[in-house]
């Protein structure tokens, strides 16, 4: 048997201790010899118990997983709410695509990196498919009042700095970056630099998203008007402000770090999911896998003795003041 603790140790031990001093004096002392004071001591060693979480190992299984841990650049600034051909925006559309390319990697690592105005990073490197899929459910493209203008070479220098970063303690990684953006590049048009980025990349892919033709930038605050129609931002001159995909950008990112490119509208299917696999299958390890343990969990037989002291104490309880309100109606 095995303890996976709940609470920290030097939290649950000073609580054993304590308990263990007040059965001592429950036994010492004749007075506090009685039932209510043994089912109140047996009610915290049955949650000193569950809070251990007792298990027993059930043995050992093969998981498929891959060699590698995938970044995710993740562009959602204003120009991302823009619906284009496929009628959703283009950061849903981005959303779709992701959570494709996660399946098809299972068992890998996971890091989201995203721009909304500033450049941060949105999920640490993790294990935790569901963590990372909600995460990227989550995003959602700022207020337009609040907007800043887009420097994409920002989100890959801090992207890149923080993959080398984990490059340097993870050597046997395979790292893969996707980089997912419409390419306007509004704060700063140059170009990546010459010698590109990633050099602790293993191998990445670029999407692009939105049209040639482009479409009008809604004002994402007042997404609608009292007549159910959309409100768009309004450009200087009175026309509305309309947002095109930047692919000659995008396709620089792609060349000067060797990656490959390609534009959605979210529809990446299952077969263009396992073209990035194949795409990298000669640099990651994707047949890798591990062996995990199986625990049985004990830790809810001691809850149920939990629950069934505090029904106890209720019972009790309440029955000594429906007594004393009794006394009282006499």
């Amino acid at each position: 048997m095995i303890i996976k603790p709940i609470l920290p140790l030097y939290v649950l031990i000073p609580l054993a201790i304590f308990t263990l001093v007040v059965g001592i004096m429950c036994v010492i002392r004749k007075k506090y010899r009685n039932l209510a004071s043994l089912r109140r001591i047996l009610l915290i060693v049955f949650l000193l118990l569950t809070l251990l979480r007792p298990s027993l190992i059930g043995g050992e299984s093969e998981q498929a997983s891959v060699n590698a841990t995938l970044f995710f650049i993740i562009d959602n600034t204003n120009s991302m709410a823009v619906k284009d051909a496929s009628k959703q925006t283009r950061l849903n559309a981005l959303k779709a695509d992701a959570e494709k390319i996660i399946t098809t990697f299972p068992g890998a690592h996971y890091s989201v990196y995203v721009q909304d105005g500033v450049t941060y990073n949105l999920t640490p490197v993790t294990t935790d498919t569901n963590a990372v899929v909600s995460s990227i459910r989550s995003l959602r493209t700022k207020n337009t009042s609040y907007a800043s203008p887009t420097d994409l070479n920002d989100l890959l220098a801090y992207a890149d700095a923080g993959i080398s970063k984990y490059a340097k303690s993870h050597s046997d990684s395979r790292n893969i970056v996707i980089f997912m953006s419409d390419g306007e590049n509004t704060k700063n048009e140059k170009a990546v630099a010459d010698d590109g980025l990633f050099k602790d990349a293993s191998t990445g892919i670029v999407i692009g998203y939105g049209t040639s033709a482009g479409e009008k930038i809604p004002w994402v605050s007042n997404s609608t008007t009292e007549n159910g129609e959309e409100s768009y931002l309004t450009c200087p001159g009175g026309s509305y402000c309309t947002s095109k995909i930047n692919e000659d950008y995008l396709k620089q990112v792609a060349e000067k770090n060797n990656f490959e490119y390609m534009r959605s509208d979210g529809e990446i299917d299952s077969s263009l999911a396992e073209e990035l696999k194949k795409a990298v299958s000669t640099k990651v390890d994707i047949n890798y896998s591990k062996k995990i343990k199986s625990y049985i969990e004990l830790y809810w037989i001691f809850a149920l003795f939990v629950l069934a002291l505090l029904l106890w104490e209720f019972y009790s309880c309440f029955g000594a003041v429906l007594s004393e309100y009794e006394v009282d109606k006499k």
